[in-house]
């Protein structure tokens, strides 16, 4: 008995001391005083994760996923730094695509060698609409030291057809208090994200479980039969397309009061294709054409570019203009390192020209 005493007083001397010694390494290392104050925000922090995509697409392997302390995505330098921010949902955050291979990044290369300097950082989160997006100039991107991009691009519209889905990626705070308090943890504690780290590291996760049918989409279309009827079926989203308008002009306001030029780029899912003003689909089993993703997301691009037009932003119809070919999806979503690679060039070929028009000296 006696012994069992002294083991278990050991045991608490150690563990005492560990926290008497971790006490200064937090306020030292940690944001409990200094630093950006994150709260209990959910935003993904200065984490380093390996999945295995080769249950996704073909070619794919393991690939490095990788958010730094202020919860942004790529080779950007300093937050001052920044010439351009992306803003949008799991298609612009890529997380299965690797860090070399995301169409941020091809981006970066495209204007490069259009002899353009444009550090890009990617703030694109899982799930999130543009109800998140306005949300983060509240309580995120504020944070951020000396963030003032020239350029904010909105990538948008997929997960505002059905914002109720997004409702926890959106408000950025999980509705478990555990969940919270440990996001709280996460954005405060050295020690915590030191931990963290090291799990990122040495744990690899199978990419299919969360994303992805399992296999690269490769679809046999052919002409729907009927062609849809986009405008009769407007009155149906016509209240949400209303809001989305709506949050799209508050998102260009927030954006120009931080002093950057809004981007807003339209978006496409691949149940569908348009091809010379015709639209192809898949039947189903009945020989029946879902074609509700072609329609709503038409309804709600065309939204976009709407509301766009009033503010005088930038408007880029990437849905209308640009041509998906199989392979360039891993499911209706999300684009393999080849659909990445597309975008990304695309992208390119309409922002260099602009931004070179607009080249100034650095503040």
């Amino acid at each position: 008995m006696a012994t069992a005493r002294r083991v278990v007083r050991l045991v608490a001397i150690n563990l005492g001391l560990i926290v008497l010694l971790l006490i200064p390494v937090e306020f030292i290392m940690g944001s409990w005083i200094v630093g950006p104050k994150f709260g209990m925000l959910g935003i993904p922090r200065d984490i380093t994760r390996y999945y295995d995509t080769a249950g996704l697409y073909p070619g794919g392997g393991t690939i490095r996923y990788v958010r730094d302390a202020y919860g942004l995505r790529g080779d950007y330098g300093r937050p001052s730094d920044i010439g351009l921010l992306v803003m949008g949902g799991s298609s612009a955050n890529e997380l299965y695509v690797d860090e070399t291979k995301t169409w941020t990044t091809v981006l970066v290369a495209g204007l490069k060698a259009a002899g353009l300097d444009v550090p890009v950082a990617n703030a694109a989160v899982d799930g999130q609409s543009t109800v998140g997006h306005l949300k983060a100039f509240e309580v995120w991107l504020p944070e951020i030291p000396g963030l003032k991009p020239r350029y904010v691009l909105a990538y948008v519209g997929i997960n505002d057809i059905i914002v109720e889905g997004a409702a926890r990626a959106d408000y950025m705070q999980h509705p478990t208090l555990t969940i919270r308090f440990r996001n709280y943890l996460a954005n405060h504690s050295a020690v915590y994200g030191l931990v963290r780290t090291i799990r990122g590291y040495v744990q690899a996760r199978n990419a299919h479980v969360l994303h992805g049918s399992g296999v690269s989409l490769h679809h046999q279309w052919t002409e729907a039969v009927p062609q849809p009827d986009i405008e009769a079926a407007r009155h149906t989203y016509a209240a949400r397309l209303a809001a989305y308008e709506s949050r799209i002009e508050a998102l260009a306001w927030h954006i120009s009061d931080m002093g950057a030029t809004p981007i807003f780029v339209t978006q496409v899912r691949y149940e569908y294709v348009v091809r010379d003003g015709l639209v192809f689909s898949v039947p189903d089993a009945r020989g029946v054409y879902p074609l509700e993703a072609y329609v709503a997301m038409t309804l709600f691009n065309r939204s976009l570019l709407a509301a766009c037009r009033r503010v005088d932003a930038i408007c880029i119809d990437l849905a209308s203009e640009i041509g998906f070919e199989n392979g360039d999806f891993y499911d209706n979503v999300h684009t393999t390192p080849a659909g990445s690679r597309r975008i990304g060039e695309y992208l390119t070929s309409k922002l260099a020209p602009i931004l070179a028009a607009r080249a100034t000296p650095r503040r």
